[in-house]
């Protein structure tokens, strides 16, 4: 069995950037890791990208579903994950060849349920830029109230942190699967509450490809996007009211990352633009 599963949603993305994303796992300093290509029912040249990486390595398993969006395709991946730990990647980002080893040798020095990298974004023939997280000057950290608030109000995406397998299926952590947009803003939040002990590593071991038409690179195209933020909260404070954890406590939490959306939205159009 693997150490780590990594889970790889793909959807109609160029097979040069899929390559990319792919070989940067591929090529990683710690090999006992196991890759789920989760074929999100893209078009027949994409499928078919996936299935010739698969052929390359024995460490690949692709599978083409039926399109249904990223929530439910980290989801699924969940479902047929092995490994004791997990992380997930997106289609057109890569990694730096230790994105692996660092963050497992600091989650199990630490015994922490979660460990965090840091990433910087890039936009096409343009610069990088990283992405704005507090560096928290320490290496581990147990969580209490403060702490949590704390974390509330930044966003590691799921490709900086890598989870233990347990905490997730103890209290059945999950994306969102009913379209909405902070999918992974609610895994988020989920896991600020539900963890204990949490370790970063102070690294950039992640980029991340920035486009136009992505949801925080335009508001444009989503312009109802402000209503999942209400459905995220809705969603969260479900679960956490049936398990016990004060729905207040939620809200008040997590209100302020979600009052910044318009802002980060603009930071990203700002950068964008450049």
């Amino acid at each position: 069995m693997p150490l780590i599963t990594v889970i790889l949603p793909v959807y109609n993305i160029k097979g040069e950037y899929l390559t990319k994303a792919v070989g940067s796992v591929l090529a990683q300093s710690f090999d006992d890791f196991e890759l789920l290509i989760v074929d999100d029912g893209s078009r027949r040249e994409t499928a078919a990208v996936c299935d010739e990486l698969a052929a390359e390595d024995k460490r690949i398993t692709v599978f083409h579903n039926v399109n249904q969006g990223p929530g439910k395709s980290r989801n699924f991946g969940l479902s047929k994950a092995q490994g004791a730990f997990v992380i997930f990647m997106d289609h057109d980002d890569w990694v730096e060849k230790d994105w692996l080893k660092k963050l497992y040798e600091s989650i199990v020095r630490n015994d922490a349920d979660a460990a965090f990298c840091y990433a910087d974004e890039y936009v096409e023939e343009g610069a990088f830029h990283e992405l704005a997280a507090p560096h928290f000057g320490t290496e581990a950290v147990d969580l209490d109230d403060a702490f949590r608030d704390k974390m509330a109000n930044v966003f590691f995406a799921p490709w900086a942190k890598l989870v233990k397998m347990e905490i997730i299926k103890r209290h059945n952590l999950a994306f969102a699967e009913d379209g909405n947009r902070f999918d992974d803003v609610l895994f988020h939040i989920f896991l600020n509450e539900y963890a204990a002990r949490f370790s970063f590593v102070d690294e950039v071991l992640y980029h991340h490809r920035l486009f136009a038409n992505s949801i925080t690179g335009s508001s444009s195209q989503n312009t109802d996007m402000y209503f999942d933020v209400f459905k995220t909260i809705e969603s969260a404070a479900a679960k956490c009211a049936a398990d016990g954890i004060s729905v207040k406590r939620i809200i008040d939490r997590n209100m302020n990352f979600f009052c910044s959306a318009n802002d980060i939205i603009k930071s990203r159009k700002e950068f964008i633009g450049k």
